[in-house]
């Protein structure tokens, strides 16, 4: 949630300065971000499927820099750099991440899709 609440700041900034702080920031809660959600991959996977989607989750970095260039200089042509930030926060991050986190749900609870797709079974872990 917070790598997509300081794309969302990103449209906002007012100067170069602060468009550079946030996109450090970005860079930083990116390099947070990554070793737990791949952790989280390989514990949600089974032996079988995790590989397929540790490489999906890895080669969507790559494709979001190749079209996020594209993407940039599109919105940007036709309407406003801000409005590329803002539309990302809005349908690739903020709207769902916010619901997640705040209905205290776990991805190991009653409603785990690994068990209605076959791709594993359900189980309390301790922590």
């Amino acid at each position: 949630m917070l790598f997509s609440l300081i794309t969302f700041a990103t449209g906002l900034a007012r100067s170069g300065n602060e468009l550079v702080t946030l996109r450090c920031l970005l860079g930083v809660s990116e390099a947070v971000f990554l070793p737990p959600a791949l952790a989280y991959i390989a514990s949600y996977h089974l032996d079988r499927t995790r590989s397929l989607a540790n490489s999906i989750a890895l080669s969507g970095l790559t494709a979001g820099a190749g079209l996020g260039s594209w993407y940039g200089g599109f919105m940007t042509e036709h309407y406003s750099w801000r409005i590329g930030f803002f539309k990302v926060f809005l349908t690739a991050g903020g709207v769902w991440q916010r619901a997640d986190v705040f209905s205290g749900e776990s991805y190991g609870s009653t409603s785990d899709m690994r068990v209605h797709f076959g791709l594993g079974r359900n189980q309390d872990r301790e922590t």
